[in-house]
């Protein structure tokens, strides 16, 4: 029993997980060792009982935590919820926490078991992101220039303002759709191609006053402005 208890050990700290048990009949819970390490406290340290294991858990995701876990057992939802953690320093770390429920032969849940894993630089760097992803849609909402990009393997995108410049409604003129070559003048289409050759072979800005045609058929001025993005 010691030896597999050993070897239990060694498999979470290698993996950086830390397991964890929940008594629901008894009311007690129980942590591994590598669980105490990643929350920087010695094995044993950690208090037992649901009441006081509890109070690790962030005040803002206490929630969170109980609604997965209640929705695991009630109704056999996958147990997998990403919570803060009080660490022995006080500060509080995100982990990822998953586990699974052992029932009766009732099928009423007895004891949940799981493990928990750090997921700290992953958090913060996903809410970095959903923050450069809502201040990026804020500009392009905001800007009153319609933005655009063209990649070379012919695909492209359009933020919403490109449609109401040309008349449309947003979902009028589909995201992917090369407004450019769709509705440039004819008589333009010399000034668009000796812009784009200048701009990527002398690096020349691309400034080009064009027309494209509008939603009413009839043809507005407008200056396009782009820079392209060049690989090694």
């Amino acid at each position: 029993l010691r030896e597999v208890e050993k070897r239990l050990e060694r498999a979470s700290l290698s993996s950086s997980e830390g397991h964890w048990e929940k008594d629901l009949v008894h009311g007690r819970m129980w942590f591994s060792s590598s669980y105490h390490a990643l929350l920087g406290y010695d094995d044993g340290e950690l208090k037992t009982t649901p009441e006081q294991s509890v109070e690790l858990v962030h005040p803002e995701d206490m929630g969170g935590g109980r609604e997965a876990l209640l929705h695991h057992v009630e109704r056999g939802e996958a147990f997998d919820v990403t919570l803060r953690l009080r660490m022995k320093n006080g500060q509080y770390r995100w982990f990822r926490h998953r586990g699974m429920a052992e029932r009766d032969e009732q099928g009423l849940a007895v004891l949940v078991a799981g493990s928990i894993q750090d997921a700290h630089e992953q958090k913060l760097a996903e809410d970095a992101l959903r923050l450069t992803q809502q201040r990026l849609e804020r500009a392009i909402n905001g800007t009153q220039d319609g933005l655009w990009e063209m990649d070379a393997d012919g695909s492209s995108w359009h933020s919403p303002r490109v449609a109401e410049l040309l008349g449309y409604e947003t979902s009028e003129l589909v995201t992917g759709a090369n407004f450019l070559k769709q509705c440039l003048h004819a008589d333009d289409a010399e000034a668009v191609a000796n812009a784009t050759r200048l701009h990527f072979q002398q690096r020349q800005p691309y400034d080009v006053e064009i027309r494209l045609r509008t939603r009413w058929d009839d043809y507005r001025w407008y200056r396009a402005r782009a820079t392209a993005e060049r690989d090694a």
